[in-house]
This record gives structure tokens, sequence and C-alpha cells, in this order.
């Protein structure tokens, strides 16, 4: 069980023009949950940290969308490309 568990790929999760305020709802939930429960009987405590879960709702969607595609990894493509080349020593590496 992962930190990032909670965000996973439910369709309610990415809507393109926004964040669903059940996804803020809940990522508040599991933040307070994974920091310090007590937090939730505080009043208005979901209402003060809903903004900085949406940005970082925000944020992970953009990071998502800004990471490379992926490489294909064989002993043929490791010859072609300096990146393969720097993490694997040698083709048999990639193996």
């Amino acid at each position: 069980m992962g930190i990032l568990d909670w965000f996973k790929n439910r369709p309610a999760q990415f809507d393109a023009d926004g964040v669903s305020a059940e996804l803020i709802r809940s990522a508040v939930d599991k933040a307070i949950t994974l920091t310090n429960p007590r937090l939730a009987v505080l009043p208005g405590c979901h209402k003060r940290l809903a903004p900085a879960a949406e940005k970082a709702i925000e944020f992970l969607r953009a990071l998502g969308q800004e990471m490379p595609a992926s490489r294909p990894l064989s002993a043929a493509s490791w010859a072609a490309d300096p990146p393969l080349r720097a993490f694997f020593v040698a083709p048999a590496d990639t193996a």
C-alpha cells in the first residue's frame, strides 16, 4: 500500500475541466488520515484544506501530462539511445 494509492484512475477523478468536489473531499480526508486524524474534529478543517488539496491534484495532473513517453527497452535499442546507455552498461543488462 503506497501513499498515493488513494489517487487511482477512477472516472470521477479525471474531469478535463476541473476537479470534482468529491475528489477534493476524498483527498482532504486521506491527507487528514495520513497526517493526524485528530484534525478532523477541528471546525472548518475541510474548508481550510480544500484549496491546498485542489492545487495538489491540479499539480499532479499537470505533472502526469508532462511525463515523457516510454522508451522501448531491448539490446537493439540500447545502441541507438544515449539515455539507455546511461542507465545500462551493456546491451546484455537490458534483458
